[in-house]
């Protein structure tokens, strides 16, 4: 049995449990481009300026797009919206959680009724090319992966143009101010 023991983890679990997944039929929708697997709940709205790369499972009741790029592995729960000119790359959403514009959360995982501010970023790059180190137990622990974002707890408010550096834990319920950076500090 495998076992999963810090947050990150997920992120590799998803991958592995989602690459023979298999996807709806989005042939005949007009301004839809799926490039790898799409697969939708009931109710979900895939609006035109949709593009999928790699393989994407999203719930009951959401809305994707217009023009949001999903790539890599992407889960997200119900009720959820991933907007206008949004762009996610291996995540993992819970329900109820809106990322309805401009903004860009890469290798996260963000709890569920998370509200994304305009223009927010979870950034998950580190220039210098290094292994990102997390929070975790307490301690901050080597993750193994070049690229982390964020993982955020429930029920958070990310003001508009927020920046969450990358490798951060946002605590449950926290609040950002428009324009904030937020380090975790």
């Amino acid at each position: 049995m495998e076992r999963l023991v810090y947050p990150w983890d997920l992120l590799d679990w998803q991958e592995r449990v989602m690459e023979g997944m298999e996807g709806d039929d989005f042939s005949g929708r007009e301004g839809v481009c799926v490039l790898g697997r799409l697969r939708v709940g009931k109710g979900t709205v895939v609006m035109p300026g949709v593009v999928v790369e790699g393989s994407v499972w999203v719930g009951d009741g959401c809305r994707l797009g217009p023009n949001c790029h999903l790539r890599g592995y992407v889960s997200m729960g119900n009720g959820c919206i991933a907007g206008q000119g949004v762009e996610l790359k291996n995540c993992i959403i819970g329900d109820g959680t809106f990322i309805p514009h401009l903004s860009y959360a890469g290798d996260s995982i963000i709890g569920g009724d998370v509200n994304f501010g305009a223009g927010t970023v979870c950034s998950n790059f580190r220039h210098d090319e290094g292994e990102h180190r997390m929070m975790a137990g307490g301690r901050l622990e080597t993750t193994g992966r070049n690229k982390l974002g964020a993982v955020i707890g429930d029920h958070v408010r990310l003001g508009a143009n927020t920046v969450v550096l990358p490798g951060r834990v946002v605590p449950p319920g926290a609040w950002t101010m428009p324009g904030e950076t937020f380090t975790g500090a």
